[in-house]
């Protein structure tokens, strides 16, 4: 196993539930060393990876510039095989095809549902990495997301705390925009990230957050692997979503 079996069993529903603004809790060391250290040797090649840059988003927020991995299925390409962006079980290493079949059932998925509160839900995968300027922008996830778990995969090695990263917690927000900044937020938490830490959060109306902009020299990459929780069903509704919104695009090009 790659997780730490003791404290899967030590952790306690109510320890995230009670968090404030919004269920959300800091794990340390939730990987056994030598996990990290193998998942973070292995981390998959970035030829896989997706470049996003200037994409826009639903409630017109900066974009979320980063190079994007998924595995199996991409909800940027439904119904679609891209050349780059998503990774299959043929092209990944023994020890990521491990960990994440170790992350779809037994003791792990049994306490997410238990910390989130649900009884069943679809779980999908991804990988990121940002590089010098990329930003996630102030927003709350959709709705059919149930919660997030954040694995990050960079040292103090390969990353210095100057250059930023940190997923920040947003509270007591001070606009009605959609698109807020972080300054239109009373309170803003950065929760460190670096040397085996991972995030796990539920998304509730009050679940705000972003990471500023990156200020990490050319060449250095903030690196990470998400977890993400799903209403059953929400993967299908993607795929319908996907397919409307390229007929969209191919009927405005057709009509100007």
């Amino acid at each position: 196993m790659l997780l730490d079996a003791d404290q899967i069993r030590g952790l306690r529903p109510e320890d995230v539930r009670e968090a404030a603004p919004y269920p959300c809790f800091r794990l340390q060391q939730l990987l056994t060393p030598e996990g990290f250290q193998t998942l973070l040797d292995d981390f998959p090649s970035l030829d896989h990876f997706e470049r996003h840059e200037g994409q826009p988003r639903i409630h017109g927020q900066r974009p979320h510039d980063r190079l994007y991995l998924a595995y199996d299925r991409s909800r940027y390409h439904a119904g679609a095989t891209p050349k780059t962006g998503v990774i299959d079980d043929a092209s990944l290493p023994d020890t990521w095809r491990g960990f994440i079949e170790e992350l779809r059932d037994g003791p792990y998925r049994a306490l997410v549902h238990r910390l989130l509160g649900v009884e069943e839900s679809e779980i999908r995968f991804a990988w990121h990495a940002a590089f010098r300027g990329c930003e996630v922008s102030p927003h709350q996830d959709a709705e059919e997301k149930l919660g997030t778990h954040i694995f990050y995969f960079n040292t103090s090695d390969d990353w210095k705390p100057g250059w930023g990263g940190e997923f920040q917690i947003l509270d007591d927000k001070r606009s009605e925009r959609l698109d807020p900044d972080f300054a239109d937020f009373a309170s803003t938490r950065p929760v460190p990230f670096l040397d085996n830490q991972s995030l796990l959060f539920r998304n509730t109306p009050a679940a705000w957050h972003g990471v500023r902009p990156l200020e990490c020299p050319d060449g250095a990459l903030r690196r990470l692997f998400t977890v993400v929780f799903e209403t059953p069903g929400a993967g299908a509704e993607q795929a319908d979503r996907g397919r409307w919104g390229r007929l969209g695009r191919w009927l405005r090009s057709r009509s100007g």
